[in-house]
């Protein structure tokens, strides 16, 4: 599987989303008892940052093409060997 530049570049925003949640929730745990609203500010960043991720991770394409059919597999045949008749009746091409 090869990625295009497009998805490259979505995996690179999806990288920095990934290092910047973990360095919130560093600062969340850091966080005393009493820093209530340290904690629901961060904890709402960590949410919007897990959004972000997910919502990146779904302009990247991970399907592999399906396996070509019998049908087409037994069309593609016979298409190369009657190229191969027309490339040797040719010379050999």
């Amino acid at each position: 599987m090869e990625w295009s530049a497009a998805e490259l570049a979505v995996l690179e925003l999806v990288s920095n989303h990934v290092d910047r949640r973990e360095d919130l929730q560093a600062a969340y745990d850091e966080c005393g008892p009493d820093q209530v609203r340290t904690r629901i500010a961060l904890a709402t960043e960590i949410r919007l940052q897990e959004a972000g991720i997910e919502r990146l991770l779904r302009r990247v394409k991970t399907d592999l093409p399906a396996p070509m059919s019998i049908t087409s597999l037994k069309a593609q045949k016979a298409s190369n060997s009657r190229w191969d008749r027309v490339r040797a009746a040719n010379g050999g091409a």
